[in-house]
């Protein structure tokens, strides 16, 4: 049984139609300035680039978003600076478009300048810092390295928690990230209540039939059908009927 970690498939589709039809939107746009003779700012180029590289790559064409990304990472650095947040977000799509065709060695140093940066400028216990240590620890985990993916989402619960609430999606997110490396540890006992509390924490603020919310039912279903699941029967908090869902 395959953990699942993202929308279901109708979900997925949506969002790459949404992501095409936003980058012919962007790049329709950008053309139709330069036909007019508007002469594009470096900082607009960027954004429109950046803009254009988001929606391929929600679109599943990340070859595609690749050169546009890194064509605008090299503008943003150029207009605002190497440590401004608008160079960090679009350096951290970069590495995120890497990871996603398998490139991690190519993904790693950007997400480790997106970490060290932030936690410079916004500081340690800010939500985009934990977002770069999710990330990281998320190209650690692509890779089978559970150990060095472990503390890093640990650490980002924790900021999240902190900054956020207990109760935010965010937070039900990082939950689920650390529960699924603690189940790849073969560590179940630690992995359950996690699971079990990002599913409650989604079904509270999105909705049980949220995609995220039943994404995270999934996983808590999985992990009781897991011969050495330490509570094979769901608890009263798991609705009748939560067993595998695939898409």
């Amino acid at each position: 049984m395959r953990r699942q970690t993202g929308l279901p498939s109708k979900g997925k589709r949506l969002r790459q139609t949404v992501g095409l039809a936003l980058c012919l939107l962007v790049g329709a746009w950008r053309m139709t300035a330069l036909a007019a003779g508007a002469e594009l700012s470096p900082i607009e180029e960027a954004r429109g680039l950046h803009k254009q590289g988001a929606a391929l790559y929600q679109a599943g064409k990340y070859r595609e978003a690749l050169p546009l990304q890194q064509r605008a990472v090299q503008l943003y650095e150029q207009a605002l600076g190497p440590k401004h947040p608008e160079t960090i977000v679009s350096l951290n799509n970069l590495a995120e478009m890497h990871r996603a065709l398998g490139e991690y060695a190519q993904a790693l140093p950007l997400y480790l300048r997106s970490l060290k940066v932030r936690e410079k400028t916004l500081g340690p216990e800010h939500p985009d810092t934990a977002n770069s240590l999710s990330n990281l620890a998320g190209l650690y985990r692509a890779q089978g390295e559970y150990t060095q993916a472990l503390p890093l989402y640990q650490r980002a619960l924790q900021i999240r928690e902190r900054a956020l609430g207990p109760d935010h999606p965010d937070t039900a997110v990082a939950l689920n990230n650390l529960a699924g490396v603690y189940e790849s540890l073969g560590r179940h006992e630690e992995a359950l209540p996690l699971y079990r509390r990002a599913w409650e924490n989604l079904e509270k603020t999105l909705g049980p039939e949220h995609p995220t919310a039943i994404v995270s039912l999934n996983n808590l279903a999985l992990l009781y059908q897991t011969p050495l699941c330490p509570q094979r029967t769901p608890s009263p908090s798991c609705r009748p009927g939560c067993g595998p869902r695939r898409h």
